[in-house]
């Protein structure tokens, strides 16, 4: 089984880089699911006091470096 995926460029640069970058984003899913998983596993205080504070965590660890590599100009 083939498949290919065309886009024209550059008017659909967002989704060639959306999809160009599947993998990227899959990695990051499974990062933050296990942040998550051992915050509620092991529940340490000392680990993050607020769900504000996991929020912001994730954001600057995971979620904003890695749509900073998909679109850099954003």
């Amino acid at each position: 089984m083939n498949a290919q995926l065309q886009f024209q460029l550059p008017d659909e640069e967002r989704e060639f880089l959306l999809a160009s970058r599947a993998q990227l984003m899959s990695s990051v899913l499974h990062d933050i699911d296990q942040e998550l998983r051992n915050y509620l596993k092991y529940e340490n205080p000392e680990y993050f006091k607020t769900a504000e504070e996991l929020a912001q965590y994730i954001r600057q660890q995971y979620t904003i470096p890695a749509l900073n590599q998909i679109n850099p100009d954003v």
